[in-house]
């Protein structure tokens, strides 16, 4: 018995006639009348009563009826996870910092496909430690992270330097500057980033150590509540700056670079060095950095010395 026996036979059975069912899957009468025969010879039962008007179906051809449609769902069941796979096999998973995504834009994940139809791109965003703990088991193929790596335990390539702007309603008296300083946000209502970011807690509390007098309204990473607070000019939102490169304009919104010294954070592409690079690996890594290269240039994105451990 073969896959293509049962679907026969699910077809006769059916149409309940040899004609019909050969006329509506496309093969010879005589193929399904021979099908049929070699099922009942291998299981030493009659499944249908042959008539002058058709066939009927026996009490066994009725109980192997239900069981053909389980096997073929099975087996179906079965072709579809194996796609999966087949598919998987291909993908490679990224975790990377927040907002990321939004910089690579859709072009970049476009243009990547219409080149390596046959990769799958997963992205996940989380944050750096989580990325770095999935990236030392094996859960991923590469992580994106800011800060000071272990260079013992990771390889690292530099991709661009974050610094943070301020979204402002244009209604705001600050909107008329063309850079910001963080004493400038003093008394200000912040709509801030997740606690969880290592680096955004790290600056900002030293700036509230040196004395500044910040009123946060909230801190989370979801963007559609922050701007509407910002174009009702409830509040100030801080951002990475090159989310604002690739981003759409908001509504009644200016962003305004924040400048000081001591901030900003190296951002890098990590990976396992003990785990071998594939092919696919290499290509993706290409593809990024070229990307990243085209569109942030100069000074503002250059390495800093972050130090290493």
């Amino acid at each position: 018995m073969t896959f293509l026996h049962l679907q026969y036979f699910l077809e006769v059975y059916q149409y309940q006639n040899f004609s019909r069912a050969a006329e509506h899957i496309h093969v010879a009468r005589q193929s399904l009348s021979k099908a049929i025969g070699d099922l009942e010879e291998e299981f030493g039962e009659v499944f249908f009563q042959r008539t002058q008007n058709g066939l009927i179906p026996t009490d066994a051809g009725d109980d192997f009826y239900r069981h053909a449609r389980n096997m073929l769902a099975e087996y179906e069941a079965m072709h579809r996870t194996k796609t999966v796979d087949q598919i998987r096999k291909k993908q490679l998973t990224i975790y990377s910092m927040d907002a990321v995504m939004p910089l690579l834009t859709c072009d970049f994940f476009q243009e990547f496909h219409r080149l390596h139809p046959d990769i799958v791109l997963s992205f996940q965003e989380t944050t750096d430690e989580d990325a770095k703990n999935r990236l030392e088991v094996g859960k991923c193929d590469f992580a994106i992270v800011s800060g000071a790596v272990d260079m013992s335990q990771f390889q690292r390539t530099f991709l661009f330097l974050a610094d943070y702007v301020a979204l402002l309603s244009e209604k705001n008296p600050l909107a008329q500057k063309e850079m910001l300083s963080m004493e400038d946000l003093s008394g200000e209502n912040l709509l801030g980033k997740s606690p969880e970011l290592r680096y955004y807690e790290r600056d900002i509390n030293w700036r509230l150590h040196s004395g500044a007098d910040y009123k946060f309204v909230f801190e989370s990473n979801c963007l559609p509540i922050k701007e509407e607070m910002v174009r009702r000019n409830e509040g100030v939102m801080l951002t990475w700056d090159y989310t604002a490169i690739s981003r759409q304009p908001v509504e009644g919104c200016v962003f305004r670079q924040l400048y000081q010294e001591d901030f900003g954070v190296n951002v890098y592409l990590l990976e396992n060095p003990k785990v071998h690079r594939s092919a696919d690996c290499e290509i993706f890594r290409d593809f990024l950095l070229q990307w990243i290269s085209s569109r942030l240039e100069g000074p503002p994105w250059a390495e800093k010395n972050d130090g290493v451990y």
